[in-house]
């Protein structure tokens, strides 16, 4: 990545209260907020293809200069090649026009600056509260995004890890407060209503595989957990012990956890051979879910599959979801 110039330092700013770094030193006790009232910080907005989300972002632009707030845009492809270190806020208004023909969404371009950025900086749950000391750590990643995007599950990754976040429609002027999230108090709200929420869609997953409650969520995860344990110590069983040569997983656990996970294909085989080699790879994915899920309902009668699409690719899906939302509700209970 390229370095821009300090987006601290590019002027004289028009705002009172502010010294030459640009930032303003205000007289309360919530350090991130400017004497102008904004937050003190820096910007990148950075937005997708197609008009309504270039509007958007100006938009967003506009409203930052109101409130005293060095704000820089930027396309996708251009935020790509800068440094993003310096900005301590960064908005990403995803595109409210499709891919070109035959192309996939770019939304792992997105979640490289989101990471990126995250790691760099504390979420504003974490420093934004009276009198703290480490507020000027936090970065505040906001997602702007079109309302008919929220089923692409990408999206809604992207969505969930952002401190807050706004829809918008095309046609329609944008009027999300890009701002709420510094008030006082507001980053916790926002976080808490984030966990009710996804602890609410966590339980409703549960529900349609008949668990109802924390004693049954623990009995089926004590069972898949009994799974991985016993296939980690069967060496007799190497297709499923340690199918990926160096990779000191068994099979049940490459698709809980690394389902991107594939064997390297045999230089010395056939094409025909490399495809047989990649679908019995697959199916051995799925016979070691439909197995695991037949003596769980077995042994737990109330125990079942949510009704819903067929195919082995998705029941496996399925079923390292079931276990993710598993794990996120037994460590809260």
């Amino acid at each position: 990545m390229t370095d821009e110039s300090d987006p601290t330092s590019s002027g004289s700013d028009p705002c009172d209260g502010s010294d030459d770094t640009g930032f303003t030193h205000p007289p309360h006790e919530c350090g991130w907020l400017s004497a102008a009232g904004g937050p003190a910080m820096p910007w990148l907005v950075v937005y997708g293809p197609g008009t309504a989300s270039e509007e958007v972002a100006v938009t967003i632009e506009q409203t930052c200069a109101v409130r005293c707030v060095r704000a820089r845009l930027h396309t996708l492809d251009e935020a790509l090649t800068i440094s993003i270190k310096r900005y301590t806020g960064l908005v990403l208004v995803l595109p409210s026009a499709p891919p070109p023909r035959g192309q996939d969404p770019r939304w792992k371009d997105y979640r490289t600056l989101a990471e990126d950025f995250r790691n760099r900086n504390l979420p504003a749950a974490e420093g934004f509260f009276p009198r703290s000391t480490c507020w000027h750590e936090v970065g505040v990643l906001q997602v702007v995004y079109p309302e008919d995007a929220l089923a692409d599950p990408a999206v809604t990754d992207l969505i969930k890890d952002a401190c807050d976040r706004h829809p918008f429609s095309e046609g329609v002027p944008f009027t999300g407060d890009v701002f709420r999230i510094f008030q006082p108090g507001m980053a916790q709200i926002v976080r808490n209503d984030e966990v009710a929420a996804a602890l609410s869609d966590n339980w409703r997953v549960l529900r349609a595989w008949g668990i109802s409650d924390i004693p049954k969520a623990r009995v089926i995860k004590t069972g898949v957990d009994n799974r991985r344990d016993e296939l980690d110590h069967d060496p007799k069983k190497p297709t499923l012990h340690r199918p990926i040569l160096g990779l000191d997983m068994n099979r049940l656990d490459l698709l809980l956890f690394r389902p991107e996970e594939t064997p390297l294909p045999d230089p010395n085989s056939t094409a025909e051979e490399q495809k047989k080699a990649a679908e019995n790879f697959r199916a051995s994915g799925a016979r070691v879910v439909r197995k695991l899920v037949e003596e769980l309902v077995r042994d737990n009668p109330w125990f079942h599959c949510p009704q819903g699409k067929a195919g082995k690719n998705y029941a496996q899906d399925r079923f390292a979801d079931l276990y993710r939302i598993l794990r996120t509700v037994l460590s809260l209970s």
